[in-house]
């Protein structure tokens, strides 16, 4: 029996997948593994469903499928990873796609931190569950609204700044829609960042990207002081947000800091990250018409490719150090496998078709 490359690859990679969900809370540092000694505690407390209280509605949903209780804790992990694995080669359909052996390493790469940071009790599950049916949903502007709802519907539930994901989303949809290219498009993001920064001022006392002072202030500068930055401006008005806003947006997508630390694990995810930056950069030069005359498969191309810049700007607010960066960049596994796969297969299309073409000769 002949079985496809491809397939095997995916198979191999998720047994490898897998085995590091069970081995990494042996052998990784705690630090690692924080959220899941959290959700545990909130499992045995949690009563209700709150209002965007990630760790009580994680700890709900995982106790309501039976862990802990039906299950035993330790099963947790390989189930997590299941499901996120399958999630993600579903909504980027890397298993359709032939034997393209730098994908396939790719995509196995993206695996060492989904299974590190989702096998096991983790609020990214529930995320990246909700990225890959949103990236599925996506396929016309009435999908994009039905996935516009459910990623509020995660905001309120579990983490209200993905409203300002959505946001931001919808606006540079918005745009490609009308026909505006990556420069339209990021100056539409900047227009609506302005008063979302006014509004935070008002309402909450804090400019948006003061998010990170705030984080960075209460973790007392650990667990990790090399990977973490703070912004460069003090803010006082919404220029300074936007500035300090692009200035972390600008560090963790060209990690150029990250290399200069010079140790293994801070040059390997450099490496990674400028990868994946520049293959995302690729995908869109070569993207003009994506689809041809697929309709749907435009609007799922777009809506991929947005809401990986939109959520990316808005990780650029936020985020404190590079390590959180990694841990929530895995939510965006569907949306940017979607892309690469997609310009994959149209590459590949004219090449089988020109060989049966020959073959008919």
């Amino acid at each position: 029996m002949l079985v496809r490359k491809s397939s095997a690859a995916l198979s191999a990679t998720y047994v490898v997948g897998a085995a590091l969900a069970v081995v990494g809370p042996m052998v990784l540092p705690a630090n690692y593994y924080f959220d899941t000694a959290t959700i545990r505690d909130h499992m045995e407390t949690a009563v209700t469903v709150a209002y965007n209280d990630s760790f009580n509605n994680t700890a709900l949903l995982y106790r309501g499928l039976g862990f802990g209780t039906l299950f035993p804790h330790a099963l947790a992990g390989p189930v997590s990873f299941t499901a996120v694995y399958l999630a993600a080669v579903s909504a980027a359909g890397i298993a359709r796609v032939n034997w393209i052996p730098w994908l396939f390493a790719l995509f196995a790469a993206w695996t060492v931190p989904l299974a590190i940071y989702d096998g096991t009790y983790s609020k990214e599950v529930i995320a990246l569950l909700v990225t890959a049916a949103m990236a599925r949903l996506s396929g016309s502007g009435r999908g994009v609204a039905f996935a516009a709802a459910l990623g509020l519907a995660y905001a309120m539930l579990f983490r209200t700044y993905w409203g300002l994901v959505i946001v931001l989303w919808l606006t540079m949809l918005m745009v490609w829609r009308m026909g505006g290219g990556w420069a339209l498009r990021l100056f539409a993001a900047i227009a609506v960042i302005v008063p979302l920064s006014l509004a935070a001022h008002e309402f909450a006392g804090l400019w948006l990207s003061d998010g990170r002072t705030v984080v960075v202030e209460a973790r007392g500068f650990a667990p990790d002081p090399a990977t973490m930055f703070v912004n460069p401006l003090q803010n006082t008005s919404p220029v300074t947000d936007i500035v300090n806003t692009a200035s972390g947006w600008l560090m963790l997508v060209l990690p150029i800091s990250l290399l200069l630390l010079g140790g293994l694990q801070h040059v390997a995810f450099g490496v990674f990250q400028l990868t994946n930056t520049a293959l995302f950069v690729a995908t869109q030069r070569r993207a003009s018409g994506a689809g041809g005359t697929d309709l749907p498969k435009q609007w799922r191309f777009a809506a991929a490719a947005t809401f990986c810049v939109a959520y990316s700007l808005v990780q650029g607010m936020f985020e404190p150090d590079f390590g959180s960066f990694a841990k929530h960049e895995i939510n965006l596994l569907p949306m940017f496998f979607y892309m690469l796969v997609h310009v994959a297969r149209n590459r590949a299309e004219p090449d089988i078709c020109a060989a049966r073409a020959d073959a008919r000769r």
